[in-house]
């Protein structure tokens, strides 16, 4: 569950339109009369007449103060009518909803990548966001070409929706679709005190399908304050069909934000009604609150979620392997994590570090399924389309090379924190590069992944193989040596041919990672 910055800008919006349009000369100023009731919403009377409404908001004391503080009170806020005026005027024409949160120049940040990434991962069936804006939907869009991943749910029709791997309930409106259709959507932006107050009324079809969503799911919250009564409605009526129990196999909410907010609180006291007591209080707020923002939990779950995936898919390698030594392979894929979220500077809030994580996977995958670097960097070629607990029932797995390709991550892993070499990212400006290299003391080695024999094929034929350079090619099945093999001779180039090695092969004759590990460097000759 989501929730956008949108109270602050709202609120900076809504004052500074009242202000500017406030007629000095009339004493009797609809615009004026409007925006002294919403400042003695944290003001007093005699303060409020005491201000000089005919500066700009920008120019008043103590600016940041008064923003803050009615940003905790925006529903009430944009109840606030202007005489003449529609009941949403304030948000129509002074915040200008769709202009502001519908502008099409708005790039999705780190953040809606994080969702698009773990929605194409299978991991997010379901996204309930309070946002107005379409930046979840913008980045499905870029990272998977396709307008069918998300489906966005705003009217009651539709619930019926087929056909989309992913439901955003957008239960506060789209200001998106508003701007498309504003006869049918624009009374369902929700913003007024009143419109939250009243939502289950008009919203029951909606209000059902997010009880049914938070009876039977853990939810993560995300920048969410719980303030409106709507939200906790919700919880409160997912409590009467089943308690949430304490301790339990999860938490049934988890707070993504520094500390719990007081309506954060209340709504943990209607979750856990029946075991909120002082001698378990106190555990149950710690055990439900993680302490950082939305954009470093949402990459820290992209990259564990990887590597979990890595986890169960060398799991499940066929070989002579015992769990047990599976156990300390999976170090290794911890290595390649670490190393991973350690490349994260936090450069420009983390949104060029996403950018480039999502091309270095696209690329991977890319060369190891196909051969071929994919034309377009911004997609994201995913893993696979179904969690970590579904892969074991997937029956295309064993014959994708993705096993493999897991153990031979975790076996490059494994040999770094040997000291026998040290891994690097490929370098993105270098369109005939690796999937990512290898450096010894006596060379630095492209490393390739081929899924099967057609894509170890295509790697050759694209002159990848042949540019002069060292190379390994690591194919997750046997290796199948083309018919017409390279006209090159090494004694006149003194150039190696590339390096084959195969997965498959090495884990039917070593049952051990320290014998997988020697035997990888001996036949890549590292």
């Amino acid at each position: 569950m989501t929730h956008p910055i949108k109270a602050a800008i709202t609120v900076g919006d809504a004052l500074s339109f009242l202000q500017s349009n406030i007629e000095p000369a009339d004493p009797t100023c609809r615009f004026k009369a409007a925006l002294e009731r919403a400042l003695r919403l944290i003001k007093a009377a005699p303060e409020v007449d005491a201000m000089d409404l005919s500066l700009s908001v920008d120019n008043w004391p103590h600016i940041g103060d008064l923003l803050s503080r009615l940003t905790a009170k925006y529903a009430d806020l944009l109840e606030i009518t202007v005489s003449g005026e529609e009941d949403d005027f304030l948000l129509w024409n002074g915040v200008r909803v769709t202009e502001s949160f519908a502008d099409p120049t708005i790039e999705p940040d780190a953040e809606h990548l994080c969702i698009a990434i773990l929605a194409l991962e299978g991991l997010l069936p379901e996204i309930m966001s309070a946002n107005w804006d379409g930046l979840i939907e913008k980045a499905a869009y870029q990272l998977s070409g396709s307008a069918n991943l998300v489906s966005v749910r705003v009217l009651p029709d539709d619930v019926r929706q087929a056909g989309f791997r992913v439901h955003l309930y957008k239960f506060h409106g789209c200001a998106v679709l508003a701007s498309q259709d504003e006869a049918t959507y624009r009374p369902f932006l929700i913003a007024r005190k009143s419109q939250i107050d009243d939502w289950d009324k008009g919203h029951s079809v909606f209000q059902q399908q997010l009880v049914n969503i938070v009876t039977s799911k853990a939810t993560l919250m995300i920048g969410l304050s719980a303030q409106d009564s709507n939200i906790r409605s919700v919880f409160g009526r997912a409590r009467e069909y089943l308690n949430w129990q304490w301790p339990g196999r999860f938490p049934a909410i988890v707070f993504s934000q520094p500390e719990l907010g007081a309506d954060q609180i209340v709504l943990l006291k209607s979750v856990y009604r029946n075991v909120w007591q002082a001698a378990n209080r106190d555990q149950i707020q710690a055990e439900s609150v993680i302490p950082t923002y939305g954009k470093q939990i949402l990459l820290a779950l992209v990259i564990r979620i990887l590597c979990g995936k890595l986890d169960t898919l060398m799991r499940g390698a066929d070989g002579l392997l015992p769990a047990a030594e599976r156990d300390l392979l999976a170090q290794g894929l911890i290595v390649l994590r670490n190393m991973v979220a350690d490349a994260d500077t936090g450069s420009t809030d983390h949104y060029i570090f996403m950018r480039t994580l999502i091309q270095h996977v696209s690329r991977v995958m890319g060369l190891f399924r196909d051969g071929r670097a994919p034309a377009n960097a911004q997609l994201y070629r995913p893993l696979t389309m179904s969690p970590a607990a579904h892969i074991p029932l997937d029956p295309g797995v064993p014959a994708s090379g993705l096993q493999e390709l897991a153990v031979a991550a975790a076996t490059l892993g494994l040999g770094a924190t040997q000291g026998l070499w040290t891994l690097h990212a490929a370098d993105l400006t270098d369109t005939e590069c690796g999937a990512f290299e290898i450096r010894t003391s006596i060379r630095t080695i492209p490393i390739f992944f081929a899924a099967s024999a057609e894509s170890a094929l295509q790697l050759s034929l694209s002159g990848r193989l042949s540019t002069g350079r060292y190379a390994v090619v690591v194919h997750s099945k046997s290796v199948v040596e083309p018919t017409h093999r390279s006209s090159r001779i090494i004694r006149r180039t003194g150039v190696l041919p590339p390096r084959s090695v195969s997965m498959s092969d090495l884990l039917k004759s070593v049952s051990t990672t320290a014998e997988l590990t020697q035997r990888f460097q001996r036949e890549v000759a590292l």
